[in-house]
């Protein structure tokens, strides 16, 4: 049984509560910049800045980066040794509190991490298309002109030396991407820096879920026991996701899926952690995160819970225009919550000086009503991901081993080099092309979703 993360507490901008109401779930509230939430949360002390590159450790070029790879104090101590990356050139010495050479001593050994190359060059790459533009870059489509090999390149906007949260974004990604090695966790190849900008190259994959939206009965179950095995490979490795969306699910023509941007991504660590609130886009966010409260690796379980009816069925499940409607479109399915998310729902600002909150004590349409269609291993699947209270939500190791995977082999033992071939072979299947087949659309629930972009992208935006 997979051990629970630690729950952390969550700090909330004074100054966003409100706005975060008039803003979309893509965007931070106005008032309260993204880096302001982010940067990491007021419990976290700043870490120092950077050591100075020794010139004979800079490469000709603006494409260096392997002071961040390897010595960075974002980087903890302990991990410094194994990452370093073959052929890089070695940074001459660390400088200590008192100005003297420190050396590192060697790591233990660790488990096996991908290797990522610290050189690049914006030259050995023909840029193709711009996927998509954001508030901190930019995500290209690009051609290896070596190989001819297609990958994404994801460019920070500002430069890392100006600007320390991007700096600490992009070191934060680049350490659990190679962390987190996995076929259904998008790989990240090569570091490189171009007029000095910090630029992430990536795999490339066709489409983003977003595209796929009411996929039949067989690659509904495809993808969602994938993005769990990419889940619960990032939960077994103490890293919770935060922004878990149909947009962020990567699915090549294949049918293997690839989960993707991790900005929003953070280590779990001790409970007196503080985290923001302000995470992931709005329609996924847990009933904890909207009140507030305490969270750990159960709010990825929420996201992918609401997320299956709309891989599956299309419309999004709790398609909130605020905060507070996100929250009573939540109570309007699951009826009335335990009494202390009642509790902190009342305390938060939009509720001050607000004497009685209707909260409906049962569902008005509750999940089997809105979805009667769905057969009861998928229903049950949903419902153990749908449940108030962290604590008592599955884990992805529990929902793997539920029938909706295992009667159909889609078994904990499958290995990564086994999952193409597995995918290969029951795309092929007599099941293959059935739309919607055993157990099929959304039922009653079937409303048009809101506009949404739906244009491909190889890699979320940052």
């Amino acid at each position: 049984m997979e051990d629970k993360a630690p729950n952390v507490t969550i700090v909330h901008p004074d100054d966003s509560a409100a706005a975060t109401e008039e803003t979309s779930a893509d965007e931070p509230p106005t008032g309260a910049s993204l880096s302001g939430d982010l940067a990491v949360e007021a419990a976290h002390e700043e870490p120092p800045s950077a050591p100075a590159i020794p010139a004979e450790a800079v490469a000709a070029g603006n494409l260096q980066w392997v002071e961040t790879l390897n010595d960075h104090p974002l980087l903890d101590t302990d991990t410094r040794s194994d990452m370093e990356l073959p052929g890089a050139p070695p940074i001459a010495a660390i400088t200590s509190d008192d100005g003297a050479p420190e050396k590192l001593a060697p790591a233990a050994a660790k488990p096996k991490q991908r290797e990522i190359k610290a050189f690049g060059n914006n030259d050995d790459y023909d840029i193709i298309s711009t996927l998509g533009e954001g508030a901190y870059g930019v995500v290209l489509k690009a051609k290896t002109k070596a190989t001819g090999r297609l990958v994404a390149i994801k460019r920070f906007r500002d430069s890392d030396s100006e600007d320390k949260y991007v700096r600490k974004t992009a070191l934060r990604e680049v350490k659990l991407l190679k962390k987190l090695t996995h076929v259904n966790i998008v790989e990240l190849i090569i570091v490189y820096r171009y007029k000095n900008k910090l630029n992430l190259v990536l795999e490339f994959v066709d489409r983003t879920l977003v595209d796929d939206l009411g996929m039949d009965a067989l690659r509904t179950r495809l993808c969602t026991w994938q993005v769990l095995r990419a889940v619960g490979h990032m939960h077994a490795h103490g890293v919770v996701h935060r922004d878990i969306s149909p947009k962020n699910v990567l699915m090549s023509h294949e049918g293997v899926v690839k989960l993707c941007d991790f900005g929003f991504a953070r280590p779990l660590g001790a409970a007196e952690d503080v985290y923001t609130g302000y995470v992931g886009q709005r329609w996924y966010r847990a009933p904890e995160l909207l009140t507030r409260q305490s969270y750990g690796a159960a709010v990825d379980v929420w996201a992918i819970g609401v997320m299956l009816p709309e891989v599956h069925s299309g419309p999004p499940l709790f398609p909130g225009k605020s905060e507070v409607d996100q929250f009573f479109l939540i109570n309007a399915c699951l009826g009335a919550p335990p009494p202390e998310i009642l509790a902190a729902l009342k305390r938060l600002p939009h509720f001050e000086g607000v004497e009685h909150i209707s909260i409906k004590s049962a569902p008005q349409k509750s999940l089997p009503q809105r979805f009667p269609r769905y057969p009861p291993a998928l229903m049950r699947v949903l419902t153990a991901c749908l449940v108030y209270e962290p604590s008592e939500r599955a884990t992805c190791e529990q929902l793997l081993a539920l029938p909706y995977f295992v009667d159909d082999g889609l078994t904990p033992s499958v290995t990564d080099d086994e999952v193409p071939r597995l995918i290969e072979r029951a795309l092929a299947g007599p099941l293959a092309g059935k739309k919607r087949g055993g157990g099929g659309g959304g039922g009653a629930d079937s409303s048009a979703a809101p506009s949404r972009s739906t244009s491909s992208s190889a890699c979320a935006i940052l």
